[in-house]
């Protein structure tokens, strides 16, 4: 057996692989998820989303360029339709606040750059008020 030779299965990023992954993603929001539902394995999906995430900053128009472009998209519109859920939401919010924060913890997650302004915000307003300032 050749020393190059590569185990297991190729890990050729097809359009129909991309295609289904992405359509997964509005049923189930996380790649991950979405991958596992199209019967590919989460590290396949990952190193096919560093490989875009590399062409597309290297403006090289590849599958797997092709396939973040889509991914984020496809989670673009679901994060949407969520947040205009809970715009609605007059109970039950919480639910749907919980799934943001966990699938996107850089945007919604509690050391989300907003809220963490608003922490030393409000920490530095009763710091004053416990000095006698106002």
């Amino acid at each position: 057996m050749s020393e190059n030779r590569q185990m297991g299965r190729p890990h050729t990023l097809t359009q129909q692989k991309s295609d289904a992954i992405v359509a997964n993603i509005n049923k189930v929001l996380v790649l991950n998820q979405a991958a596992a539902m199209a019967k590919v394995l989460k590290s396949t999906a990952q190193m096919w989303m560093v490989r875009g995430r590399e062409d597309v900053e290297n403006n090289i128009d590849s599958v797997e360029a092709n396939f973040v472009v889509a991914v984020k998209s496809a989670q673009a519109k679901k994060v949407e339709e969520l947040l205009t859920e809970l715009r609605e939401m007059p109970r039950g919010w919480q639910a749907l606040a919980w799934i943001l924060e966990r699938c996107f913890r850089e945007e919604f997650g509690a050391d989300a750059g907003i809220i963490q302004e608003l922490k030393a915000e409000f920490e530095a307003i009763k710091a004053m008020k416990m000095n006698g300032q106002s």
